[in-house]
């Protein structure tokens, strides 16, 4: 039986941004917020609030950043993942050498909207390519575009299913993942679209790891996600090829499923996303640092229920009224089950591999 409390219950980005930050206040961390251009649907302030504990900026030696809501209807969990580590003594007996920086809602426009993608409709898991060379292509989108990115919708309409179904009987499972969710440059009103330049949370994130990261000889990046997998698993993604350091350091880390997380040729699955980001970003800004990045996520519905959702999202807010409209309250409601459900065996299985990968990270040495 667990030792640990579950994650709490999902609630709204405003009460779970002030119970971060007094969690924070609690603890004596030091907090600088990074605040959104657009608000929330109340009109309420949204930001990115950034925590840290031990030494300052450039006295550290190892940094350990969890950060949430990268996607952000996903930071509910993350938040709340957060949240429970800090109840839980996770800056207890830090070495003296050592930083914890909890960074809160990456995407606090998605979060605040139970939206993955941000205020202008892009994927920041998908953003961070280099737009000044030819943007990576996903020539397979083109094939499943019109079933995901409806101009009407029906919620009893499941036709869509069906050709999604059958394009993945055509053309193979691997094919149909990368064309569903690969990432695309080409729709920008469509889901999974990665942008068309770096955009506000990759520019905020990039200026917290130039704060944040300097002077550290090694940095752990840990992501929290939510929606891919089987309900309450645990996937460990992990950026580095298997030889390198920083996958030497993981393995003892991730007791589950692991996966190399590196785009090579011929593989543009994972196209865009925060690991490879944060290391070209250190390879430019940061020498000499070591950086550890890896992804936490907890599956939750099967990948139809979750594209069901996904395309509910993605009419609401391109085609519809997603303050107001007829649909609005209930698509959101779909986000967040298929992304932070209330069920408490799934927020207790959060806790227990969160809180259990957390700590072996600040128990490894570092």
């Amino acid at each position: 039986m667990s030792t640990n409390p579950p994650i709490e219950a999902p609630t709204d980005y405003a009460t779970a941004r002030q119970r971060f930050l007094d969690r924070v206040a609690s603890l004596g961390g030091a907090v600088r917020s990074h605040l959104h251009p657009r608000t929330g649907p109340a009109g309420e302030e949204v930001a990115t609030d950034v925590a840290r504990f031990g030494p300052g900026p450039g006295d550290a030696r190892n940094v350990v950043v969890v950060a949430s809501g990268l996607h952000g209807v996903e930071g509910h969990a993350g938040s709340a993942l957060q949240r429970l580590a800090l109840a839980e003594g996770v800056v207890d007996g830090l070495p003296d050498d050592t930083a914890l920086v909890m960074i809160h809602a990456i995407n606090p426009f998605g979060m605040a909207w139970d939206r993955r993608v941000d205020h202008d409709n892009t994927d920041v898991n998908r953003n961070f390519v280099d737009f000044d060379a030819p943007l990576p292509e996903n020539p397979g989108y083109a094939d499943v575009a019109a079933a995901l990115n409806p101009a009407d919708w029906d919620p009893d309409d499941t036709a869509w299913q069906g050709e999604i179904l059958g394009y993945a009987a055509d053309v193979g499972q691997a094919a149909m993942f990368h064309a569903v969710s690969g990432g695309q440059y080409t729709v920008p009103d469509g889901v999974q679209f990665g942008g068309r330049g770096p955009g506000w949370s990759r520019t905020m994130l990039e200026a917290v790891w130039g704060e944040h990261l300097a002077g550290a000889e090694r940095a752990w990046n840990v992501d929290l996600h939510t929606g891919l997998g089987a309900y309450a698993g645990l996937l460990t993604f992990q950026t580095a090829d298997i030889t390198e350091p920083s996958a030497t350091i993981t393995q003892p880390i991730a007791e589950h499923y692991y996966r190399v997380d590196r785009t090579v040729e011929g593989e543009a699955i994972q196209i865009g996303v925060v690991g490879p980001g944060l290391e070209a970003f250190a390879a430019r800004e940061l020498p000499g640092t070591l950086i550890v990045p890896i992804t936490l996520e907890w599956g939750v519905h099967d990948e139809v229920g979750t594209l069901t959702a996904m395309r509910a999202d993605n009419w609401l807010h391109n085609r519809s009224d997603p303050a107001a409209g007829e649909h609005a309250e209930r698509i959101r409601a779909m986000m967040r089950e298929v992304f932070a459900p209330d069920a408490e065996d799934w927020r207790q299985k959060v806790a227990d591999d969160g809180l259990g990968a957390l700590r072996r990270i600040l128990a490894s040495g570092l």
